[in-house]
């Protein structure tokens, strides 16, 4: 999130992706990423360039990178929040709500993001399909009240008709989330 023209890093996820038919599909983000911590601090250093390099004031900022041998290179970068799940991850990463954040920045009403890191390790799951038409979600509600998954999403409404193959994020049916205390809690 930028805030006066300073960045302030929020959560930093690591994707999982999938090869299907030449394309790259998300199905996970894990919170923490695995990384060492000496490259938060290369990730701030690319955000706030960033935020300099386009005089960003107050705005959310999603940044996509790959992390290769120690290094960071960042692939792209909007002043906007995270599509699907990521407010989610944000939220209990740090206790921030970001679409707050950035509704009230549009109305003239900035805020600053007043971070308080949970230290939790959590899953972002997506659920696909390849062909066929959706029903209904089944067992979510028992495994949130159990306290199995944290929260969980429905994508699309019943009787959604999908195509043979996944062609990108919009073929997802849900999306849940696991939070833990420990990685060996959360696998």
């Amino acid at each position: 999130y930028v805030h006066n023209g300073k960045a302030h890093i929020l959560c930093v996820s690591e994707s999982e992706k999938t090869l299907d038919d030449e394309k790259f599909i998300i199905f996970r983000s894990t919170v923490p990423a695995g990384i060492e911590d000496n490259v938060y601090d290369d990730i701030k250093d690319a955000a706030q360039k960033i935020v300099d390099a386009f005089s960003l004031k107050t705005c959310p900022m999603l940044m996509q990178m790959l992390y290769r041998k120690g290094k960071i290179y960042v692939i792209e970068f909007s002043a906007r929040t995270g599509g699907g799940l990521k407010f989610q991850l944000v939220k209990e990463n740090a206790g921030v709500d970001i679409i707050d954040l950035a509704i009230d920045a549009s109305l003239g009403q900035a805020k600053a993001a007043e971070p308080k890191y949970t230290h939790k390790f959590i899953i972002n799951e997506f659920i696909y399909t390849k062909g066929g038409i959706y029903d209904r979600l089944d067992g979510f509600d028992e495994l949130q009240k159990d306290g199995v998954i944290d929260v969980y999403y429905a994508f699309k409404e019943s009787g959604t008709d999908f195509s043979p193959e996944i062609r990108s994020s919009g073929d997802r049916i849900a999306g849940f989330n696991i939070v833990a205390d420990s990685y060996e809690e959360l696998i």
